[in-house]
């Protein structure tokens, strides 16, 4: 991938672009709606102070750059790192057709299933509002939601699959 790539810098490129509506902006940086998820990025080391602003305002924030990103190692000044981890970034370059299942899309309607589920399994960081980012799935059986899936963060020609959850009953 190029330095300029989308998926070197997920967060920025997401709600900065396709997803702007979904975040709190300040001239140099984003961040995601609380309600939403925790995500914030700055577009640049010059805007660390916006970011610092945002991070404020809303505690608790979540960055993801690329290794070898120069953003990488910038955190808003007060700023501490609770927990660094390497993620592995996987992109499905040709899909192979499983086995069929009955799914359903979710939406505001079902809001308390997909907390429900959410917060039984623990897929990651979820918030009440994170179904906001639309695209999610979900199988249910008797009425009850058993499975779901969910797009996050949306990057041009990438979306990230997330929130993947099964009931611990059906796996």
């Amino acid at each position: 991938m190029t330095p300029d790539h989308p998926l070197d810098r997920p967060i920025w490129s997401a709600l900065s672009g396709r997803q702007a509506t979904l975040a709190i902006h300040k001239p140099g940086a984003v961040r995601l709606r609380p309600d939403v998820g925790n995500f914030a990025a700055a577009r640049d080391a010059d805007g660390v102070g916006d970011l610092a602003a945002l991070v404020e305002a809303s505690p608790g924030a979540g960055f993801l750059e690329a290794e070898g990103s120069a953003m990488v190692n910038v955190l808003p000044p007060g700023s501490a790192i609770e927990l660094r981890a390497v993620l592995a970034q996987m992109v499905c370059r040709t899909l192979i057709p499983g086995p069929s299942v009955a799914w359903e899309p979710l939406g505001e309607a079902d809001a308390a299933d997909i907390h429900a589920l959410a917060t039984l399994t623990r897929p990651g960081p979820f918030r009440p509002r994170t179904f906001d980012f639309g695209g999610f799935i979900g199988v249910r059986q008797g009425g009850r939601l058993i499975a779901m899936a969910g797009t996050r963060l949306r990057v041009p020609g990438f979306s990230e699959v997330s929130a993947v959850c099964t009931h611990p009953d059906h796996r």
